[in-house]
Parts: C-alpha cells; sequence; structure tokens
C-alpha cells in the first residue's frame, strides 16, 4: 500500500512540473551581474553618465535589453524635467550597438538589440549619455541625488557601484556623500561608501551586493556651492516643454494662422459658388407636395442630404402607390414574444418609378417577394449600404437635372470632404515624421474641420431651386400646423382619412409626421391597406404614426448594422531613500 502512494506520489509530481510553464524556471537563469554608474558633474551643472551593465541571459534566447529612466518628477508646484541627450550604446569591445529611444508615459526608454537578432549567455552592455536638470540647489550646498540602477529591475543584480566625480574644486574634506539600498523607500545603507582622490579629482566611490528584483541603489552627493553653474529647474509645459519663446510664439502663430487662412479661403469660396440665391419672397402655405416630387426628393431640397429617414419614408410612399405591403410580425424565442417588420413585394417596380426607386428597392429585396428587418441587420453583405449611397447619388444626380442644383451635392460635398481629408492625412504624416513641426498639424486638424463644416452647406440651388426649396417649406408649414382655427385662416383643404395616408410619407421626410397625424384625431380611425397588424389593434392617426416611425428606427438600424458588416495613447529635503531623487527606472530583457 506504501509503495501505491508512493507511486502515486511521484507520478503527481512529473505531471505537476510538466504542466509548469518552463518559463518559470528559465527566468532565473536571467541576471545582472554587476551594473556599474560612473557620473561626472560637470561646471554647467549638466553630468555625463555611463552605465556599465553586464548581463546575463543564460539558457534564454533574447534580442537583447531594455533600460528606462523616469524624466518627469511630481514637485509640489509642478512637474520637474530631466533631460536626456547625447545616447551611445557600446560593447565591452568599443563595437556600437543598434538601440532605439523615446520618452513614453513618464520614462524614457533605451531599447537596445536587434529584434532580427538573438543573444544569449553573458553579454555587456555600456550606454554613454548626458542628464541635464539634475543638480539640486540649497542654501549651504549643492546636490546630486540619483537612483543609480532603478528599483523596477525584472531580474536580480548581484553586484551594483557608484563612481561621482565631483566638480572641480571639491575637497574631499568638502564632500558630502550618502547611499541606500533596498525596495522603494527603504533608508537600509548601502554596503560601502567612500571618497577618495584620483589625479586631484575627488570623487566617490558606493557599492552593493545582491540586490533582489525589485531593489536598487541609490546615491546623495552634496559638494560646495557656486562649483557648479545655477540653472532653473527644468519645469514641465506639457507640449511645449523645451521650446523657446520664440518659438512658442511662432507655434501660436502658425496654429491659428492656418485655420484662419483656410477660414477665409472657404468662405470667399462659398460667398462665390456656395450661396444659395435670394429671391427675396415668402413662402405661403402650399396644400399638396411639389408635382412629380417623391418623399426623398423634397425632403433632400430642404437638407442638402439624405439620410435613413428619407429611405423609410420613400419605402412607405412605394407602400402607399401599392407595389409593397408592410407587415408587423411577432416570433416567439423560448418564452419571449419579439416584434419585427416585414417588407411584401405585391407587384413590379414598373416605369411609372423614378430610376432610383427601381434601382434601390429592386436591391433591398434581393430577389426576394419578402424580407424582414431582422434579416437586413443580420445580413453579413454590405449590399444595403452600398445601394444606399448610390440611392443618394441618383437622387441628388435627378434633382440637378431637373435645374434645381448647380452641381450635384453628392459630388460637392464629396470633393469637401476629400480636402478636409487631406488636411488630416497631411497632419499625420507630419507628426509622424516630424514630431517637432507639431504646431503644423495642429493647425492642419482645425483646418480639416473648417472644411468639413463648410462642406455641408457647399452645395448651391439654382433660382428655381431656392423657388422649390420655398415651396416645400410652405408645404412643411400647412403640415405642420394643427390649430383648426389657424387651418381655416389659411383655407386649408378638409381633413379626410384619405389625406392623411396620401400624405403621411412626406409629412415623414419633413420631420412633421406628429403635427400632420394630430390633425385627424377622431377622424382616421382605420388600418390602411397597405399595413397589417396581426393584433388588430384599434387604428387611429397618432397610431399608425407612432407605429410607421417604430419600423423606420428598425429600417434605420438595419441600414446601419449592414454598415457595420461591411467592415466597414535626500531630493524633498526630508531625507533621502532608496528610489529617491532623479533617476531610477529600472529594464529587463526583450
Amino acid at each position: 500500500m506504501n509503495k501505491f502512494l508512493l507511486k502515486v506520489f511521484l507520478i503527481s509530481f512529473v505531471f505537476i512540473f510538466c504542466l509548469i510553464p518552463f518559463n518559470t524556471f528559465s527566468a532565473s537563469n536571467e541576471v545582472v551581474r554587476d551594473f556599474s554608474g560612473t557620473y561626472r558633474i560637470n561646471k554647467d551643472a549638466t553630468v555625463s553618465a555611463t552605465e556599465k551593465i553586464v548581463y546575463d541571459f543564460g539558457i534564454q534566447k533574447r534580442h537583447g535589453i531594455y533600460r528606462y529612466i523616469p524624466y518627469k518628477y511630481p514637485i509640489e508646484k509642478g512637474t520637474r524635467i530631466v533631460e536626456f541627450s547625447s545616447i551611445k550604446v557600446k560593447d565591452s569591445a568599443g563595437n556600437n550597438i543598434n538601440f532605439t529611444k523615446k520618452y513614453s508615459n513618464q520614462n524614457f526608454e533605451i531599447k537596445i538589440g536587434n529584434a532580427d537578432e538573438y543573444v544569449t549567455g553573458e553579454i555587456t552592455y555600456i550606454i554613454d549619455y548626458q542628464i541635464n536638470g539634475a543638480i539640486n540647489y540649497f542654501d549651504s550646498y549643492d546636490e546630486f541625488y540619483w537612483n543609480v540602477t532603478g528599483n523596477g529591475w525584472e531580474v536580480p543584480i548581484e553586484k551594483a557601484s557608484g563612481t561621482v566625480y565631483f566638480p572641480d574644486g571639491t575637497e574631499e574634506s568638502t564632500a558630502k556623500i550618502k547611499c541606500f539600498s533596498g525596495s522603494y523607500n527603504s533608508k537600509t545603507e548601502c554596503d560601502t561608501k567612500n571618497t577618495g582622490i584620483i589625479t586631484n579629482e575627488t570623487l566617490a566611490n558606493y557599492n552593493q551586493s545582491n540586490l533582489s528584483a525589485g531593489q536598487g541603489l541609490t546615491i546623495v552627493n552634496g559638494f560646495p556651492k557656486e562649483l557648479v553653474a545655477f540653472r532653473e529647474p527644468i519645469m514641465d509645459r506639457g507640449i511645449l516643454n523645451g521650446y523657446s519663446w520664440w518659438l512658442i510664439v511662432l507655434g501660436a502663430i502658425i496654429i491659428f494662422a492656418i485655420p484662419l487662412l483656410t477660414f477665409i479661403w472657404m468662405f470667399l469660396t462659398w460667398v462665390k459658388s456656395g450661396r444659395d440665391p435670394k429671391i427675396n419672397s415668402a413662402y405661403p402655405a402650399q396644400f399638396d407636395p411639389p408635382k412629380n416630387m417623391t418623399p426623398i426628393e423634397i425632403g433632400a431640397i430642404i437638407k442638402d442630404k439624405i439620410d435613413n429617414k428619407l429611405a423609410s419614408a420613400e419605402l412607405i410612399y412605394l407602400a402607399q402607390k401599392g407595389y409593397l405591403t408592410i407587415n408587423k410580425i411577432q416570433k416567439k424565442i423560448l418564452m419571449f414574444k419579439q416584434e419585427d417588420y416585414e417588407i411584401v413585394k405585391i407587384k413590379d417596380f414598373d416605369n411609372k418609378l423614378n430610376e432610383y426607386d427601381i434601382s434601390f428597392f429592386t436591391s433591398l429585396m434581393d430577389g426576394k417577394e419578402k424580407i424582414t428587418i431582422s434579416e437586413m441587420k443580420n445580413s453579413s453583405s454590405k449590399g444595403v449600404i452600398d445601394n444606399f449611397k448610390k440611392l443618394k447619388k441618383q437622387v441628388f444626380a435627378s434633382l440637378t437635372k431637373s435645374g434645381y442644383y448647380v452641381k450635384s451635392p453628392h459630388e460637392v460635398q464629396l470633393k469637401y470632404f476629400g480636402i478636409a481629408g487631406g488636411f488630416l492625412t497631411a497632419g499625420f504624416i507630419i507628426t509622424f515624421i516630424f514630431s517637432i513641426a507639431f504646431v503644423f498639424s495642429i493647425g492642419l486638424f482645425l483646418s480639416a474641420g473648417i472644411v468639413a463644416l463648410f462642406a455641408i452647406i457647399m452645395p448651391a440651388k439654382t433660382i428655381e431651386g431656392t423657388k422649390m426649396k420655398e415651396y416645400v417649406l410652405g408645404f412643411r408649414e400647412y403640415l405642420s400646423v394643427a390649430e383648426k382655427d389657424r387651418l381655416k385662416i389659411l383655407n386649408a383643404p378638409k381633413a379626410d382619412p384619405e389625406r392623411f395616408e396620401s400624405l403621411l410619407s412626406y409629412a415623414i421626410a419633413l420631420g412633421v409626421e406628429k403635427e400632420w397625424a394630430k390633425k385627424f384625431e377622431g377622424i382616421y380611425n382605420q388600418s390602411p391597406s397597405w399595413y397589417s397588424d396581426p393584433n388588430n389593434a384599434v387604428f387611429n392617426a397618432i397610431v399608425l404614426t407612432s407605429i410607421m416611425d417604430d419600423f423606420g428606427t428598425g429600417f434605420n438600424g438595419a441600414v446601419f448594422a449592414s454598415a457595420a458588416a461591411a467592415g466597414s495613447s535626500g531630493f524633498s529635503g526630508g531625507g533621502g531613500f532608496s528610489g529617491g531623487g532623479f533617476g531610477g527606472g529600472g529594464g529587463g530583457s526583450w
């Protein structure tokens, strides 16, 4: 029995061992054998830094290492900046090593190695860089407070050291030194620290061994006043940080000059070719729609655009003309009932209809005799949205051919939206290739918005088109007036069920269907021949209008759904600690 239990234990152990990812064990092979930082404090208050990192990848195959150092440090009155420049990376033989650098979030990052090559075993990396903005100035002394290794390394550091060359004029007796090691905020002093003089230069040495991942070495170096130049702390000014005042002024001029010039250009273009002509006439109430114009056309004349609501109004218009019926249906899914609408073709689309009606609604039916709204929504085909785009183009071509527009609004708006897209593209290209010229990009982005706004109003009507618009506005006035007394004054036709049905699609296209239905309260109480409801609900004008609004919402949603299916971002003065001061960060392999 005991042997049996032993076998079970051994088998289970082997099984669990095999389940543990290999990286769990191999990660322990990686280690920083030696991290030594050398810092020379210069007269101009900059610091020349050299980091020698001996990294052992073990049996792992990696591309290299990455090293990051914070460059933004929150202080009481804002955020202080440390700048890094003159970056060089070499191996132990003095050969240059490939690297990339970038500022990301709060860190300055150096990524060393080549994505097409692998390294393994022990590699020495020597990183040289210049530091600006890391000197603290106090009443009786100045200070270089630096986190040598950083507390963000993912692997242990066997040996860490720091060497600081004080500025000329520092005596060994006037040099102040201190160091800390361990996790962030630790006040444990490092293993050893001392000062000395080599070839008339005063220096300090710091050493620490056996740092675990997440632990680091921080050094504090004080020296007499006036040995280095005084530099105002570099404060974060957001996107303007690091630029001279005249560049900031120039940038501001560019930011506003480009959009201003764009606005002037677009305004003059609109005055010349985008304004509708003035005919100085009032529009009286009209009691009938314009002859030979469908709901989608009169809606387009008013809006200079065609939206989904106009398409659904046109569909109801075809139903009124006897080509389609609209049925409300109920589906039972498990215990729940789901309402849907079914569009049924009852006769062929003939030459009595406009070409765009025949084209759009033939494609909508997709060769079927009937189709539901849910089927259109669930379709992965982009046919609905493609044909809706075609419908817009054809309707405006028809209105232009009829002499209502100087040029097709569809083409005019595409032209100016294309120009707006060009401004945006140019702005992104400049941002990615020439980051220092980001002010040009801001100006171009603003200009894109200005052109896009003007694109909406650029289609120009002819005199006939302006007259037609005023006629349609008069027709809308009649449809929207519900007060009986005012209707009498207008001498409006008698309200009867037939008139309600015949003009309902036009009221929907003009967005006044609720007002139109209110006129027929108590008059209209029957279901139209082109609509059926299995519940046989009691009908009146307001109920039918509400149903058609619900149908239109479903139809509009189907068009949007088809479009989506098509594929269509110590320093504090209170004593030092590990991780305090400037510098820091960490690193690892990649």
